[in-house]
């Protein structure tokens, strides 16, 4: 996770949603023109606000900024990313369905 001193004004970013083996999501700041990273990322946003950044409003960058890919994710009251098809899935109770990770999002407990 990122600090807003980590933000630098005169520098573009994007956002990359990543996760790990056992399932907990979180997200990873890039430089816009730095190496993409490693294995633990699965989806990258299109270039994000500062602003936005600063405050670290994930939900925000879910409403306003697509994925690299032209798709879009959503976030819960925890901070936890989805795709919009795994939170349809997740939210209605539909264990059965498929996850776009490895493992099942670690999610807050109800």
């Amino acid at each position: 996770m990122w600090q807003y001193s980590d933000v630098d004004d005169r520098l573009i970013y994007v956002v990359q949603l990543c996760a790990k083996d056992f399932g907990l999501r979180y997200y990873k700041l890039r430089e816009a023109s730095a190496d993409p990273g490693g294995p633990e990322v699965y989806f990258e946003t299109e270039v994000v606000p500062n602003e936005l950044l600063k405050r670290r409003d994930f939900i925000g960058i879910s409403e306003s900024v697509k994925l690299s890919n032209g798709g879009t994710f959503v976030v819960d009251a925890h901070g936890v990313w989805f795709l919009p098809e795994e939170a349809e899935a997740h939210f209605n109770q539909e264990p059965g369905k498929w996850w776009c990770t490895p493992a099942p999002p670690i999610i807050a407990p109800k």
